[in-house]
């Protein structure tokens, strides 16, 4: 291995450092928690040496809620892809949401403000509208609809996440639900949702 390719590899392994040493300030402090100086203490690195990676606490948040949303994006496009039935790929998405929200419970709370103190990021996130946009295309092709972004799918978009966001909000705040009980309540409500759009 060349030594650019070293370096980059070491600059990498840092940059994981302080994204995961943050996740664990948050997780175990709350965000009010969270500074340049903690970090660098977890991480045994010169406070200094954090700003060569993120200009501030901001862009670390940014940067964290980002590696979440690509993460349930590639979760959802991988579940899809294990389906043919357009039905069923929908299905799949909203199981592979769900299963996201519960392997990664803290990344979640970050993402969407459950149980955190921490501020929306200033500046943008990416990949924030994937999910989203995934969504609508499935959607779209179990309505049989032309357009993703039309009424239509919006609104079923918005009726199954807040759906399915619920649940997984209920499981952060309270006793976690039997995973039966969890499936059970996210077909149900899945189905009734989408017969109610084609019908």
């Amino acid at each position: 291995m060349g030594s650019k390719e070293r370096i980059a590899r070491e600059k990498a392994q840092v940059r994981k450092d302080i994204l995961d040493a943050a996740l664990e300030i948050i997780t175990e402090e709350g965000c009010q928690a969270l500074s340049m100086r903690k970090i660098a203490d977890r991480i045994e690195y010169a406070v200094a040496s954090i700003y060569e990676y993120f200009a501030n606490k901001d862009s670390i948040l940014a940067e964290l809620t980002g590696q979440g949303y690509t993460l349930l994006s590639n979760g959802l496009r991988k579940a899809a892809a294990g389906q043919k039935a357009p039905y069923a790929k929908l299905e799949a998405m909203w199981l592979a949401y769900w299963q996201f929200a519960n392997k990664q419970e803290e990344l979640y709370k970050l993402m969407y403000g459950i149980q955190t103190s921490c501020p929306k990021p200033e500046v943008a996130v990416e990949n924030a509208t994937l999910p989203q946009q995934l969504f609508q295309e499935a959607i779209a092709v179990v309505l049989h609809a032309k357009d993703p972004e039309s009424k239509t799918v919006r609104d079923t978009y918005f009726s199954l996440w807040a759906m399915v966001h619920g649940l997984a909000a209920i499981n952060i705040t309270n006793d976690k639900l039997s995973k039966d009980m969890n499936l059970r309540i996210l077909k149900n409500a899945l189905g009734a949702i989408v017969r109610n759009q084609v019908s």
